[in-house]
């Protein structure tokens, strides 16, 4: 009897001697998104390597490839980033139309106010924009690492506006279809830097620009009498899931903060008792799973997804707080403690942009029906219904909308049906 119960006892201090140093298989999902971002993007003809390049003079290719490539080579966690676009004279730009919001009617009165101050920042950075819109005509735009190049945003954000300034004063001054022209390749830009895109802020900027730049000017063209709208079918059509969805931002998020995790604990000789790297790594892809919607959902059951998404990542992130209290994270934690305490603690908290882009899709939706419709009396419903609820659009107080969490309208020039 003794001796079956010695067996036993040393059976199980090998089981639990065998656990405390084994490491686990890495998850299938972190084992394909490690692969997906590992891989050498296209560089050639890449949009994302010629909004490097691009400079007061244009846009210098080769130049923005030779750096890009001596980035790479000479990468470490602690490089900082190749910010893009290069025109960080556009950041202290002193101008006031630059803060306005152009769909209000006090921001298009400084326009004209301040016309001359205006368009001569425009002629200032005229080469810059005419090389930006070269962007409409690229079909590569493969993702670059993350690590080492990087939007930024005020740069971005002041190029698109002196552009929708610039095709304001051309309707303005009934040059309509060449304001038509620019705006469109405006809107086909900013879709293809957000479509699969692994960076944030461009998928941020689009949402912001469709509303604040993109609606306001569609409406003043409409307003103008413009009519050959076939110009804009691309860029008014709906949303694609890839466009919709953001799963490419979270599998580099994912890859990134693994590579930095690992680079952190490269120097330190952390054993395998308290530290397992697939284990870690599996922390951080269970973090990110809720995140990644399918590909092929449909749109009339986003909605849904994304709240069992947001239920998802809030339980995480209440596991998460046992991190912070020792003996629960060691209890809970004990063959991976220093990992599971790294991965727990690394997980950034992001806002949820992906209702916002639902929104921005209405408004493309709604603006696309305003411009395409004669009268009230020919206004499509079923056409124009909400993919998301299924419900039609309707028209209140000269507008028409569309709800999903808030109210998304543009202007109706028809009247009532």
């Amino acid at each position: 009897m003794l001796r079956s119960i010695s067996a036993i006892l040393v059976l199980l201090l090998l089981y639990f001697s065998y656990q405390l140093f084994r490491d686990d298989p890495l998850l299938p999902e972190a084992q394909q998104w490690l692969e997906v971002t590992s891989q050498q993007p296209d560089l050639d003809n890449n949009a994302i390597i010629y909004l490097l390049g691009l400079n007061q003079t244009g846009a210098n290719y080769a130049d923005a490839l030779q750096r890009y490539q001596q980035a790479l080579q000479e990468k470490t966690y602690q490089s900082s980033p190749i910010y893009y676009p290069g025109l960080p004279g556009l950041k202290t730009l002193d101008l006031a139309t630059l803060d306005c919001q152009l769909a209000m009617p006090d921001c298009q009165q400084l326009m004209l106010t301040l016309r001359s101050e205006t368009e001569e920042a425009i002629k200032q950075y005229q080469a810059s924009l005419d090389a930006f819109y070269q962007l409409a005509n690229f079909s590569n735009f493969a993702n670059l690492d993350t690590f080492i190049s990087e939007p930024e945003i005020e740069e971005l954000n002041r190029l698109y506006r002196l552009a929708a300034y610039e095709i304001y004063y051309l309707i303005t001054d009934n040059k309509l279809d060449k304001a038509a022209s620019k705006l469109a390749a405006l809107l086909k830009i900013e879709r293809s830097l957000m479509h699969n895109s692994a960076e944030m802020i461009l998928h941020v900027l689009p949402i912001v620009h469709t509303e604040s730049l993109y609606q306001p000017l569609i409406v003043k063209l409409h307003q103008a009498g413009f009519t050959e709208w076939a110009v804009f079918d691309t860029a008014l059509a709906p949303l694609s899931n890839t466009e919709r969805l953001m799963n490419v931002v979270w599998q580099y998020e994912f890859a990134n903060q693994v590579n930095a995790i690992q680079n952190a604990l490269q120097a330190q000789n952390n054993n395998n008792l308290s530290y397992k790297p697939n284990m870690t790594v599996n922390v951080l892809a269970k973090y990110y799973q809720p995140y990644m919607l399918s590909e092929d959902i449909a749109p009339m059951t986003l909605l849904a997804a994304i709240e069992k998404s947001e239920e998802q990542i809030k339980a995480f992130n209440e596991k998460a707080k046992l991190a912070s209290q020792q003996w629960r994270h060691m209890l809970y934690n004990y063959r991976n403690i220093v990992g599971s305490l790294l991965a727990y603690t690394a997980t950034a908290r992001f806002i949820e942009i992906l209702t916002p882009k639902l929104e921005m899709d209405l408004r493309l939706n709604l603006l696309h029906a305003m411009v395409h419709t004669a009268s009230a009396a020919d206004l499509n419903t079923e056409q124009y219904r909400n993919p998301y609820t299924g419900a039609p659009p309707y028209q209140t107080d000269g507008k028409l909308c569309h709800k999903l969490e808030q109210e998304i309208c543009v202007p109706w020039p028809h009247g009532q049906q």
